[in-house]
């Protein structure tokens, strides 16, 4: 059997063979830019995984395929959406300056480029911290809980699928995804210190919230005041879950 490259004149074989060097070697640099890989997901992953990592089963949890907002979070947590904490966190993120300083994040976060990556969000879970405590009680800080390998894996998962090269993860889309994270962030921090239906009850007492994103430079600092929602023993309980020095904190 003749191959098909003795039928072509020397030259033509050559140019042929570069050709398919360098088309290979095309395809190699756009895997590695996600080209493929993102064709890859779409061909074989359509669905958009809606629960959430943590919270999905347990508390059956779900997001729009659309979006994911910090609303849907509360809605799924159980929250009266009248209630006075709720109210507060709306109230709070229509702030002008929460959304200038949300901007900020981002543009810090990305250096300047119009769209946020997986390793920048990545990034930004990692380096959020803070603490809460019940007003004027500082040695009674509680710190935020950290990012757990769960949320790493659902973005890992979800990522390119929720924000796809038509529609990508720039700064008006950040807000929205930084406020659920936020939210979702105290809102563990308070399910494991206090249980899920204590937080559905409402805080008797204000808390004080302070939160910190450390992605490089300054950080980006968030702090607000949350309202009493009803009588029960929130303010007391949560004093007493770690007794820290407040000189001991600030050094530590």
């Amino acid at each position: 059997m003749v191959q098909w490259d003795l039928q072509l004149p020397h030259r033509w074989r050559r140019r042929v063979k570069l050709s398919i060097l360098v088309a290979g070697a095309l395809a190699v640099l756009s895997w590695r830019r996600g080209t493929w890989r993102r064709l890859m997901v779409l061909l074989f992953r359509r669905q958009f995984v809606r629960r959430d990592p943590i919270y999905g089963e347990s508390l059956g949890i779900v997001y729009s395929k659309q979006d994911a907002t910090w609303e849907m979070f509360l809605d799924g947590l159980g929250i009266p959406v009248d209630s006075p904490a709720r109210s507060h966190v709306r109230q709070l993120f229509a702030r002008p300056h929460i959304e200038a300083t949300l901007v900020e994040l981002f543009n810090k976060l990305t250096d300047g480029r119009p769209t946020a990556t997986l390793q920048d969000i990545s990034r930004l879970s990692n380096g959020l911290s803070g603490h809460l405590h019940v007003l004027l009680k500082t040695k009674g800080r509680v710190p935020l809980v950290k990012a757990v390998s769960e949320d790493q894996q659902w973005l890992d998962e979800n990522f390119e699928f929720r924000f796809p090269p038509e529609s990508p993860l720039d700064s008006q889309t950040f807000i929205g995804f930084v406020k659920l994270i936020i939210v979702r962030r105290v809102c563990r921090t308070l399910i494991g210190a206090l249980g899920v239906d204590t937080l559905r009850g409402g805080l008797q007492a204000p808390l004080s919230i302070n939160i910190s994103f450390d992605v490089g430079g300054d950080p980006v600092i968030l702090q607000t005041v949350t309202p009493v929602s009803t009588a029960n023993s929130v303010g007391e309980r949560l004093g007493h879950i770690q007794d820290i020095d407040e000189d001991q904190s600030e050094d530590a």
